[in-house]
Formats: C-alpha cells, structure tokens, sequence
C-alpha cells in the first residue's frame, strides 16, 4: 500500500519535478529517437530532424504528466507558489544546454 503523502520542501518538490520532467523523460525520448533514426539506412536531414524534434516533446509531455501524478501522490509541498520560479528557472537552464549540446553535435547551424 502507497504511503500517504507527506509535508516536502520547496527544493525536494522542484528537483523532483524537473529531474523527471527537463531530464529523466527527455533523455529517454532522446535514446529512443536515437534508435529511431538509427534504423533507418538514410534518412534526409529535415525528416530526422522532425522525428527527433517529436519524440522530445512527447518526452517533456510524459514527464510533466508522470512527474504531477507522483508529486500529486507522495507529497504536500510546504510551499507551492515557491515552487514555480525555481522550477521554470531551473528547467529554462536545463533546456538550454540540451539545446546548445544539439547545435554543437548535430551541426544544426549548418543547414
């Protein structure tokens, strides 16, 4: 039987959210993009492109989803409106490298 939800801080309920939703569901999207695009022989640029560019929001959308559902079980947050910057902040940063880190691999500037 699940534990009853109980009191969490304001850092325990933005890491939680934004480990699982601008990190833990994003990568898998990215693994599985990876798969994706890696069982086709040739594929053209824009069509891989779209196809990874899905599967990511797919991943940010399951990982809010799934991250609301568990907080929404396991914890009462001791401060809920102080939970919106630290988390918009720290998912904005997260996005950022990731976006950054897929210029630089993909070469996206060049095409």
């Amino acid at each position: 039987m699940p534990a009853a939800p109980r009191p969490r801080s304001t850092f325990w309920v933005v890491s939680t959210h934004v480990l699982t939703t601008g990190f833990a569901f994003p990568l898998l999207a990215g693994v599985a993009a990876y798969f994706a695009l890696d069982a086709f022989d040739r594929i053209e640029f824009y069509a891989a492109l779209a196809i990874t560019l899905g599967l990511q929001a797919l991943g940010y959308i399951g990982g809010v989803f799934y991250s609301l559902a568990y907080l929404r079980k396991v914890a009462i947050p001791t401060n809920p409106l102080g939970c919106i910057i630290p988390s918009n902040v720290t998912f904005l940063v997260l996005v950022a490298l990731a976006l950054g880190w897929n210029i630089k691999h993909f070469d996206l500037l060049d095409h």
